[in-house]
């Protein structure tokens, strides 16, 4: 069995580039093998570029507009989980991600 740290947070909008690169770093401080949900991203299909370069693992969204909702999962860069299948909603609510084990 593979131990792996898991979160959960209410982002209140991470948009700004200052602002969500301190929450990356610490997210990554926190979860060395895991994974993270977040809900409140305010995230929109043209953040997603720029927030996979900061992240550095792997990351999944259900976007919202860039003032209000949006869900997003962050894998850690050593996450023991591979996704299978990706489900979500069109107004930036439901993210679900089947995965296995294979750490």
């Amino acid at each position: 069995m593979t131990d792996f740290s898991g979160m959960s947070f209410n982002c209140n909008g991470i948009g700004n580039k200052v602002k969500r690169q301190k929450f990356f770093t610490y997210v990554n401080d926190k979860i060395k093998k895991g994974f993270c949900f977040l809900q409140e991203t305010h995230s929109t299909p043209n953040d997603e570029g720029k927030w996979r370069k900061q992240w550095k693992g792997e990351i999944f969204f259900s976007h919202g507009t860039s003032n209000s909702t949006g869900v997003a999962i962050l894998f850690s860069k050593n996450s023991p989980f591979k996704v299978l299948k990706e489900s979500k909603d069109t107004s930036g609510r439901i993210l679900i991600l089947e995965t296995e084990n294979w750490g």
